[in-house]
């Protein structure tokens, strides 16, 4: 029997030792898998600052342009409204001008259309009286 605990006992002491190797071996395995998780929770880290600071310039450029869209919006409104008022202020120019040369057209046809039935007065006149010459004379 002592020789079979002699084996007994080398066998343990063996798988003790086997143990104690595979205990080392997952200790180093934890300690670089620690590690290795420790660094990427700082990547992480430094990526999540990252992506929160590119959003808040992201949004803070948003802000910018939409300044700049109403501040160009209220410009364009401005200077409409004054193009407006220079067009209508071009049209009312150019109607009191066709007016007015209308009323001098008007005129002057009234002053021909004069002359005109003057002519044809004159000329029913001249008539008249050459008929009566002719009638007299013979």
């Amino acid at each position: 029997m002592a020789s079979r605990a002699t084996p007994d006992v080398t066998s343990v002491k063996v798988a003790i030792q086997r143990l104690t190797e595979i205990s080392s071996d997952l200790s180093k395995m934890l300690a670089v898998h620690e590690q290795r998780l420790g660094q990427h929770e700082k990547k992480q880290d430094t990526l999540e600052f990252s992506i929160e600071k590119r959003r808040d310039e992201l949004l803070a450029a948003i802000d910018r342009i939409n300044k700049d869209i109403d501040t160009s919006l209220a410009r364009l409104e401005a200077d409409t409204k004054v193009r407006h008022t220079e067009v209508l202020e071009k049209i009312k120019a150019v109607d009191d001008y066709h007016n007015v040369e209308i009323v001098k057209l008007t005129n002057r046809i009234s002053t021909f259309e004069k002359y005109v039935w003057m002519a044809i007065g004159a000329i029913t006149v001249a008539s008249w009286a050459v008929s009566l010459a002719i009638s007299k004379a013979f």
